[in-house]
């Protein structure tokens, strides 16, 4: 009877000790969850598109959650997500959907647009709308490139006009530009590159 009774013992010991360890490295290890995000993302349409300007449903869940994002930004769910999402939040949905127009209007995206997929508009109109975007999160930091490539005068002027009242509302930029002439008034230092190294 000992024969067989140790082993077991020894067995259901070791295995208890196992699970004790087990118990303590998922408590220790955990990593934490966010569950606004999880339910924020719950409430996403889950087209991962990144029309939102964020990778995919679940970067844009993470940020507004953490307040990083304003909500509206997810074109394929449109009002209904927006509202949603703003209701969980406990934000005015209103707020978002307004600054979003007021952008689109802005830089004269047609209305009949603004519920589409980015990927079916022209070089220009991407262009514009991915401005617009922007200009809507108000970031502290701007990569520009080219962000005049296949737009018109007038629309070079808008464009003009939002990155100096940003420039003013101290958001750094940092550009690469063909377009010399617009250049004036927005940049305050300039790096001329020739061949490969600045001249």
């Amino acid at each position: 009877m000992n024969e067989i009774l140790l082993p077991v013992l020894i067995v259901a010991g070791i295995g208890l000790l196992c699970g004790l360890g087990l118990a303590i490295a998922s408590i220790v290890m955990a990593v934490p969850k966010d569950e606004k995000a999880e339910a924020i993302e719950e409430i996403l349409p889950g087209a991962n598109c990144g029309a939102c300007g964020y990778s995919g449903c679940a970067g844009y869940a993470k940020a507004l959650s953490s307040g990083e994002a304003p909500v509206g930004l997810c074109s394929p769910g449109g009002a209904a997500v927006a509202a949603a999402t703003a209701e969980l939040l406990g934000v005015a949905a209103g707020e978002a959907e307004r600054r979003a127009k007021e952008m689109l209007d802005y830089f004269r995206l047609q209305e009949e647009l603004w519920d589409i997929y980015p990927q079916t508009f022209s070089g220009g109109e991407r262009l514009r709308l991915n401005l617009a975007h922007a200009m809507v999160k108000r970031p502290r930091l701007m990569l520009l490139d080219e962000p005049t490539a296949s737009l018109d005068n007038k629309t070079k002027v808008l464009v003009k006009d939002i990155l100096q009242q940003l420039k003013e509302e101290k958001t750094s930029m940092l550009g690469i530009f063909h377009d010399l002439e617009f250049m004036e008034g927005v940049c305050d230092k300039v790096f001329n590159m020739s061949e490969g190294s600045f001249a």
